[in-house]
């Protein structure tokens, strides 16, 4: 067993004053089974699902449970820029929309798309958070999340290419509407 997840578990068990009783009614396992799974020595090793259950009950992420800090904060911190750039994409595209259409003031000033600066912020910051909590309320794994964010990658790309392809067929049909004004107007001038 290893000796820190049950050190984990003794460490919640005191910050919260709780009993072995409190701690197995709360997650859904038996008094004797929360406590092998806290003996200093040779204690019992959870399995997948009971793993589950003790992150769930106490209300601690899966990957600190097993692995300590170090591992959660990696974790987190992968988890905190997927999501702030998935809700970064979401919001982004009406704010330079709407900063087209502003005029030369001071950003702080601007109302963009009828916000300010610092409320674009919360916005995404608010998107940003929601993810975060859905994400992490799933127990994804480390793994899970590399997988996500090769795929996030993946479709960043195809939506730049996709956007590409836009302004050029945007491009194609403006040419052909000059050349048909030209047309109209009996126009043989250059560009």
């Amino acid at each position: 067993m290893d000796q820190d997840l049950s050190a984990r578990l003794r460490d919640l068990k005191e910050a919260h004053g709780w009993t072995a009783k409190e701690m197995g009614e709360m997650i859904g396992i038996p008094k004797r089974t929360m406590e092998s799974y806290m003996r200093p020595r040779d204690a019992a090793y959870p399995g997948v699902d009971a793993l589950r259950k003790l992150a769930t009950g106490l209300g601690v992420s899966l990957d600190w449970l097993v692995f300590g800090a170090e591992c959660a904060g990696r974790r987190s911190a992968s988890l905190a820029k997927l999501v702030t750039l998935s809700a970064a994409r979401e919001v982004l595209p009406d704010l330079f929309q709407a900063i087209d259409r502003v005029d030369d003031e001071p950003l702080e000033e601007q109302f963009v798309g009828g916000r300010t600066a610092g409320e674009w912020a919360e916005a995404l910051a608010t998107i940003a958070a929601e993810r975060a909590f859905n994400v992490a309320s799933l127990g994804a794994t480390s793994e899970a999340l590399e997988h996500f964010e090769r795929r996030f990658e993946l479709k960043a790309a195809l939506e730049r290419l996709q956007t590409f392809e836009a302004l050029k067929a945007k491009k194609l049909e403006l040419e052909a509407q000059i050349a048909e004004l030209r047309a109209d107007m009996g126009s043989d001038s250059p560009d």
